[in-house]
Parts: structure tokens; sequence; C-alpha cells
């Protein structure tokens, strides 16, 4: 497991092309949910971004590019949840989704909840794919505010180019990283 307490980890690469469509799987045990954790975030300062907000007594947040409105949120509350315990997160998100089952979904140990009023997967108005090839994605911090780093243990740090299925996405929860070969 890794420790980011206040620690970054980036990665650039150029097999890396998720902004259409893809899969994010991570275990997460956050130490302070008082304040917004930084999950993901990229390339550079832009784009795709996952993150806890302390809304509501917790919400996660999920937003597939800075055009339009292209975020969700879950309504909570996660932040008892979350806080000095395991849990799986998963966001799945499709741009050529053509109905509610698709867009961007969040899903926390394998249970998709509610989502906040105006900020469901129906409300997302995604207007162009976020270019993720050779962009450097941040892990456990925003590059453009410093005090949304992560604090807490992150695992099992998984990104695939497809939306996976239910069965495939419990598998990886229940089983691991490993047991999904893309």
């Amino acid at each position: 497991r890794a420790a980011l307490a206040g620690g970054t980890v980036c990665r650039r690469s150029s097999d890396f092309n998720v902004g259409e469509r893809g899969t994010l799987n991570f275990w997460v045990r956050m130490h302070d949910t008082s304040r917004r954790n930084q999950f993901f975030e990229g390339p550079d300062n832009a784009g795709m971004e996952f993150q806890f907000r302390n809304n509501s007594s917790g919400q996660l947040y999920g937003r597939t590019t800075t055009a339009g409105g292209d975020f969700v949120i879950r309504s909570g509350p996660d932040g008892a949840t979350l806080l000095n315990t395991w849990r799986n997160i998963q966001y799945t998100w499709d741009f050529n989704a053509t109905n509610a089952v698709g867009k961007m979904r969040i899903y926390v140990d394998g249970v998709e909840s509610g989502y906040l009023a105006g900020s469901t997967p129906n409300d997302l108005t995604w207007t162009a794919i976020t270019d993720t090839v050779n962009g450097l994605m941040n892990v456990g911090r925003d590059p453009g505010d410093l005090t949304r780093s992560f604090d807490g243990l992150m695992d099992d740090i998984a990104w695939y180019d497809q939306v996976l299925t239910a069965g495939d996405r419990d598998s990886i929860r229940t089983s691991g990283v490993t047991a999904h070969n893309d």
C-alpha cells in the first residue's frame, strides 16, 4: 500500500488513453474528511478530476473535462464511510453513451447511490473528450490548489480504457485488479 499523506505521484504515458471512456478502480482509507481531498487530476491541472468534497458530510465528485457542465456528485454522506476504513471506489465514464446508463457513474463498495440534484449522470453535458495520451496525471494532489492534497492511503489503483461491466467491477473489488486482464 502506498501512503499519500501529503505525498504525490505523477504518471505520464503514450499508452494512457482514457479520455473518451474508461473505468477507474482504487481502494482508499482517508485520514481526514474535514476538507477536500484530491484523488486524481489530469492531464496537468485540467481535464479529468476525481475528489472527495467535504460538502454535506462528504461527497464524491467526478469530472470528465473542463468544458461545460461536465461533472457528477454523489449526494453523500460519504465522509463517515471513508474515514479510517478501507473502501473501494470505482468511477466509470463513456462519452458516446446514448442513455443514462453510460456517461459517468460513481460506486462505493460496488454500490451506486444517489447523486446531488443537478449533478446526476443525466445532467452531464459533456461536450469534449479530454486527451490523456502523454498527459501528466496527478495522484493525490490538485496542481492548482495545494490545499487539496490527499490525506490517507490508496491501494490497487487501476485505470481501464473501457467501461467495465458490473461483473468485472465486482470481480476486481473482491479479487483485486489482477482478476481483470485488460
